[in-house]
């Protein structure tokens, strides 16, 4: 495959799981299987197989049973034959998805004659994979993948694909199992009256450990999503800085596509971690002072490269009786303003217009981003706010998730008004919403501003350790660490925590950087093996992680990390924080 085909063949897996890991969110338990199977269907039509299935190990009774199976059209299905197959016909298989290894049989033909042949042969199978599905109680069964019609050779990108579709099943299932003991519960809460202060303990008790499955699943689909993405946006950045690829205009274009592609991606896997944590009331608003003065004419300003590429005209400001402070979360009213004005350009006509306004309202003042584009049916209009939702659009040429107005809804509601839609089909939109005014903040606050120091040894050498098990993550590091934006850096790397605590002690480096997910130990562990060294106190450790959830973050930065960079990160990102801890005061040695 091309580099363009492997990026475009990434995208759509991340779009498919995506998809099927926002389905699975809130379904109820009762449509559970049915999703189950459907996304069977859906992956194995990705990855062209014949029969997709699960099997689930009964360990009491010492047999494997299929659970869910689809096959393609003209393929016998094998479900019914399959329901007490003796876990001991086949001990090399069950010991392997035990320690978390993958089943790969090339080509069913050439096995010996044994158990393993006399059950896969007769099913016609040629070529077959079986992925553990690996929770927190071990090995609960496996997802496999049957090739009946041909031979086929599976690559390691289709065997990584996989596993990152068997651990959400795997998610699935835990969800689905508290999610079945609290619909048990609950249905004979009224039969026990006398204990009923007990059962509701329980139902609390059930309900949370629902609600950390799910939290859990979005957590580890969107690390899953962020690891590869960290490798497609970083190199794409390499690549375009790159003076020969910018004298070849056809490739800066193939790349610049790719780094498009990625970054709709990222804010996918974003947008679905807003909603899950708006849903879950865990969505942490602030409440500052904004200067809509100031705010309006940045978004503007950041929204006119996507207008020009529309043909659309953007218009905003404030007028003279308007109030220029408002109560609210900057970074959230700049998310939905931005949402808004969008949507208002994408879904636009050439030629057409959005403008943003503020008015003086009962409640402060009325914030409206109205547009002239193709407006909204009523059918279109009840449906406006469901996630994943894109009322037709989905079948035109403009990108989303469905998810954009949702959050934008969500986030109003928690600066406490709604967001009022007003549309007519063929004319335009008109989105408004109303915030608190307020009195500008003092001067004083000004000493919060991020002020940059300069120091004699800004140029000099600066030393960095990174404790990363991902190759390709070091890769990455070490080619944006020799740009020029970084300064003069240093750069040492150790693949697990045991040589990362070695390297910091012998090299002295001025900053650590960590991967919490790494084998043997943590970057949690790590990071207070590295505390506990008096040679080391005082050295900067910063959490470089996929791991992108506040609570996540919340939580490194608690257990004493400096600061903590989320996959994928920029190039301005990372040369940023160099800068920071270069001009720290910590002198760097220049041996």
């Amino acid at each position: 495959m091309t580099p363009t085909t492997d990026a475009q063949r990434l995208q759509a897996f991340v779009a498919l799981m995506l998809r099927l890991a926002g389905q699975f969110i809130n379904l109820p338990l009762a449509r559970i299987d049915a999703a189950i199977d459907r996304a069977l269907a859906d992956t194995a039509e990705f990855v062209g197989a014949d029969r997709a299935y699960l099997f689930h190990y009964d360990f009491d009774a010492g047999i494997g049973r299929n659970t869910h199976e689809c096959c393609a059209r003209g393929i016998e299905p094998q479900r019914d034959a399959l329901q007490a197959l003796p876990l001991d016909s086949v001990p090399g298989w069950l010991l392997a998805h035990q320690r978390g290894e993958a089943v790969h049989v090339p080509d069913v033909r050439l096995l010996p004659p044994g158990n393993l042949r006399d059950i896969l042969a007769p099913q016609g199978i040629l070529t077959t994979i079986a992925l553990p599905l690996l929770g927190e109680q071990g090995c609960s069964g496996f997802v496999g993948f049957d090739f009946v019609r041909e031979v086929r050779v599976i690559g390691g990108e289709e065997v990584a694909l996989l596993q990152l579709f068997a651990q959400m099943l795997v998610n699935v299932g835990e969800r689905g199992q508290s999610e079945a003991a609290l619909a048990e519960l609950n249905a004979s809460l009224e039969a026990r009256v006398a204990e009923r202060t007990q059962q509701l303990a329980a139902a609390k008790a059930c309900a949370e450990a629902a609600d950390q499955a799910k939290s859990r699943l979005m957590a580890r689909v969107s690390h899953e999503l962020r690891t590869p993405l960290n490798a497609v946006l970083g190199f794409a950045q390499m690549l375009e800085v790159d003076e020969v690829l910018r004298s070849a205009p056809a490739a800066a274009a193939q790349v610049a596509q790719i780094r498009l592609a990625g970054a709709h991606l990222l804010r996918m896997v974003d947008d679905v971690l807003d909603l899950a944590s708006a849903e879950a009331g865990r969505l942490r608003m602030r409440s500052e002072a904004v200067d809509l003065a100031a705010l309006v004419p940045e978004l503007l300003a950041l929204a006119e490269p996507l207008a020009r590429q529309h043909g659309v005209q953007l218009h905003g400001g404030l007028k003279a009786d308007v109030p220029g402070w408002v109560q609210a979360d900057r970074t959230r009213l700049s998310q939905v303003l931005m949402n808004l004005v969008s949507n208002g350009i994408k879904y636009n006509r050439p030629g057409g217009r959005v403008e943003v306004t503020a008015v003086p309202s009962p409640q402060g003042v009325r914030l409206t981003v109205e547009d002239t584009g193709v407006g909204l049916s009523p059918s279109q209009l009840a449906g406006l706010f469901e996630p994943f939702n894109r009322l037709g659009a989905e079948h035109g040429a403009v990108q989303g998730s469905g998810l954009g107005l949702t959050i934008s809804h969500q986030l109003v509601a928690l600066m406490g008004d709604a967001l009022h839609v007003d549309s007519t089909q063929g004319q335009g939109s008109s989105f408004s919403f109303n915030l608190p005014a307020c009195a500008a903040p003092s001067l004083a606050s000004s000493d919060e501003a991020d002020v940059q120091v300069n120091r004699p040894w800004a140029n000099e050498s600066f030393r960095v350790l990174y404790v990363e098990d991902n190759p390709v993550n070091v890769m990455l590091m070490t080619a944006m660490l020799e740009q020029p934006a970084c300064g003069r850096v240093q750069l040492q790397s150790a693949a697990d925590g045991p040589a990362g605590l070695q390297a910091a002690m012998q090299w002295q480096p001025d900053l650590i950087l960590l991967d919490l997910s790494m084998p043997g130990m943590s970057g949690e562990e790590l990071l207070h093996r590295l505390k506990a060294d008096s040679q080391l106190l005082g050295k900067p450790c910063v959490a470089v992680s996929a791991n992108a959830l506040p609570t996540q973050i919340e939580a490194a930065l608690r257990a004493g990390f400096d600061d903590y960079m989320t996959k994928p990160f920029t190039l301005q990102r990372l040369a940023e924080l160099i800068g920071r801890y270069r001009n720290a005061g910590r002198a760097p040695q220049t041996s």
